[in-house]
């Protein structure tokens, strides 16, 4: 994947998700959608998502549903480091 593309979400009409910069997909159903991205984890939650097209060579990702939110998470790493400093305070 080319990680020069960056991360772009696109959301037409709640409907049709566009996204690149998309690593992996952690876990899919039909009312949850956990993508690790370029920017970290993405948790996308809705309504009859289907993941209508998935290339990780270009790290795009298409969806359709109806979308009620997006949620951006630190990466799984980054949350053991922060654990971490918090407990060393």
């Amino acid at each position: 994947m080319d990680q020069t593309r960056g991360h772009i979400l696109e959301v037409k009409d709640r409907k049709f998700i566009k996204i690149t910069g998309v690593k992996h997909v952690e876990s899919y159903d039909d009312r949850e959608i956990i993508l690790k991205t370029s920017m970290g984890d993405l948790i996308i939650r809705g309504t009859d998502l289907n993941i209508n097209s998935l290339n990780l060579e270009d790290g795009s990702l298409q969806v359709i549903g109806l979308v009620e939110n997006f949620l951006y998470a630190e990466e799984a790493g980054a949350r053991r480091k922060n654990f971490i400093k918090r407990i060393l305070k």
